[in-house]
């Protein structure tokens, strides 16, 4: 028995061994070390939406409306950046008078044949939010290699954890192979109350329902679907004793390699899923966005904000090529 529980204990540090990475040992480049600190004009969202930074541009989001019940409309202006301290916030709030106001970017589906204006219907889609996402710029002929493929993705920040909030960092791939549809989604982390509330789907889960729980794992869809519920890895980590509340800063990490995918929390090992062949391989696009989720009302109280999600820095480092210093 104890020669059995010796080599698990082996088993298991060899793994913790595993997971852990040295982005210092030669081996490993920092391609992305956004700290927000260009300066507010910098970040006044040009019209094409795109904010040049080298070879690669961040994409402010725009009248976006993710299915399954999520309410939120993004906006360029709902991403700002503070030079007090350099830090981004992407803030969400109610807007029960924006059809008088008329001065959003809306969705096709929600805008008036007259002006060219536009207003949401009448099933309570009255939030507005922000959100970016990072690739390579869009002159880049070839839209994969626009994206990622592999690395080491890390966000420091502070979440929303209101009911209804579900701010997010997360990688996404959606493309046409041989005929083939494909959706892949790498989840950094995901918070939202639904997900950790004790009447929501996992509340047989300990610890839901707090400022202290959030989820991460992926989705691979290998069929001609072009969305998949097909989730792996999925876990609702807890947040170690001695750790503020999730609404304080904290480093949310994932490493993604062919062979493994590990998450991090503050620099620890939460997660780790080392099926190849439910890992995604294609290249990735690196999104972040503050969402609202379909059960933003809470006791019957609906939440009115504003609030928001806080970003000190994102940073992504890859692995360098044979002979590339």
């Amino acid at each position: 028995m104890k020669k059995l529980v010796f080599l698990c204990s082996i088993m298991m540090l060899s793994l913790n061994m595993l997971a852990q990475i040295n982005l210092h040992d030669g081996s490993w480049q920092c391609v992305l070390n956004e700290q927000f600190d260009e300066g507010e004009s910098y970040w006044n969202w040009d019209t094409k939406r795109f904010l040049n930074t080298g070879d690669y541009s961040w994409k402010g989001y725009m009248a976006t409306i993710i299915p399954k019940g999520e309410y939120e409309i993004y906006q360029f202006d709902n991403c700002r950046i503070n030079t007090t301290d350099n830090t981004m916030h992407l803030v969400a709030y109610y807007d029960s008078a924006c059809i008088s106001r008329n001065n959003y970017y809306l969705p096709k589906w929600m805008q008036t044949a007259e002006g060219g204006k536009g207003y949401p219907a009448s099933d309570g889609r009255l939030y507005f939010s922000g959100a970016m996402q990072y690739n390579k710029q869009h002159y880049v002929k070839n839209e994969e290699d626009r994206k990622f493929l592999y690395g080491y993705f890390e966000i420091r920040c502070k979440l929303p954890t209101h009911p209804g909030a579900f701010p997010a960092f997360w990688l996404q791939s959606s493309s046409d192979v041989v005929g083939k549809k494909y959706y892949e989604e790498i989840d950094i982390f995901e918070y939202s109350w639904w997900i950790t509330s004790p009447s929501g789907p996992n509340r047989n889960t300990p610890g839901l329902g707090s400022k202290r729980c959030y989820t991460c794992g992926l989705y691979y869809n290998n069929t001609n679907n072009t969305y998949s519920d097909n989730s792996y890895a999925r876990t609702y980590p807890l947040i170690p004793s001695k750790s503020s509340d999730l609404d304080e800063y904290h480093t949310y990490s994932c490493l993604w390699l062919p062979d493994r995918v590990v998450w991090y929390f503050d620099g620890k090992v939460m997660n780790e899923y080392y099926d190849r062949a439910n890992i995604p391989h294609r290249p990735m696009a690196l999104n972040v966005n503050y969402a609202i989720d379909r059960y933003y009302r809470h006791g019957g109280i609906p939440w009115t904000g504003p609030d928001e999600m806080v970003i000190d820095y994102i940073k992504v480092y890859q692995q360098k090529k044979p002979g590339r210093n």
